[in-house]
């Protein structure tokens, strides 16, 4: 196991399984195929980062990996139970194979690069924990340099995932753990306003 992993949290590529939101914009197959771009830039973007990439897919990960062919990715099943307890499991299980420094982000942030990812696996040798926090308050990013929170009781009890209040609650949920650290603020694509915004962007192709 390599000292850094990146880990990658994503639903499946099942056809309306993720990115639902959309779906009154552009329609099933539009969402999904959102979707698709999305996770297969993050998966990019990681492999940049010269970091070792693992995506933990809520879904069939033969039809991702076979879909998106990214190189060097390895697929992993998700746990069961909340987004929390998920995110949990997966620091918990890179820790315990020997990686020191984790960063876990999601699939719905077109503006996050390998140079974001880079800056939060710096921070982790200063701090024990990092978040990207997300213009709509909660956060694209998530990054540990300390094992033992996660190895227990479910740390993030409480933590109103899906909202404006999860970056505060999971902020006060590691704090009695150890020093954490901020990045700048970055943005999910998450409807019709912030799809339209990453086209012009040019995070995703045109519609």
């Amino acid at each position: 196991m390599a000292d850094e992993l990146l880990l990658v949290l994503s639903k499946g590529l099942e056809p309306g399984r993720a990115k639902t939101r959309l779906i009154p914009a552009c329609g099933e197959a539009g969402a999904d195929a959102v979707h698709r771009q999305l996770l297969a830039a993050t998966l990019r973007h990681g492999v940049a980062s010269g970091r070792p990439v693992e995506c933990h897919l809520e879904g069939d990960r033969r039809l991702a990996a076979e879909t998106l062919a990214v190189p060097d990715v390895a697929w992993r099943p998700q746990a069961a139970g909340d987004l929390g307890w998920r995110m949990q499991h997966a620091l918990a299980c890179a820790h315990a194979a020997g990686a020191s420094r984790v960063v876990l982000i999601g699939s719905d942030c077109g503006a996050l690069t390998a140079d974001y990812l880079t800056r939060a696996f710096t921070a982790l040798t200063r701090y024990d924990f990092v978040f990207g926090p997300a213009e709509d308050g909660g956060y694209v990013l998530i990054g540990s340099a300390l094992p033992s929170p996660w190895c227990g009781a479910p740390v993030f009890t409480g933590c109103r995932f899906g909202g404006s209040d999860a970056l505060a609650d999971s902020l006060r949920c590691l704090a009695p753990h150890g020093r954490v650290v901020q990045l700048a603020t970055l943005w999910d694509v998450d409807d019709a306003a912030s799809l339209a915004r990453a086209r012009r962007a040019g995070y995703l192709p045109p519609g």
